[in-house]
């Protein structure tokens, strides 16, 4: 049974309309990176040289995304 590399994290921040917005990224033995947000969301993409770099642009991605998002409410209560 092959044994499985322990993941890696290297946590990134960056800023966002003077949020702090914070994650961190994997690559694999194969160059897949994965991007992670502090708080919810995740996505993969080719690594590489500049995959630092390019984990930021995908971590402003994510952020954005979950502004973007509905917010969950509790029940409506209407008083009549």
């Amino acid at each position: 049974m092959k044994r499985k590399e322990p993941v890696v994290w290297s946590p990134i921040e960056i800023v966002v309309s003077s949020t702090v917005v914070k994650g961190s990224y994997s690559i694999d033995g194969t160059g897949w990176m994965t991007v992670q947000l502090k708080g919810g969301g995740s996505t993969s993409a080719p690594g590489g040289p500049g995959a630092s770099d390019v984990a930021r642009i995908i971590l402003g991605e994510l952020y954005e995304k979950s502004q973007s998002r509905p917010r969950r409410r509790g029940p409506d209560h209407h008083h009549e």
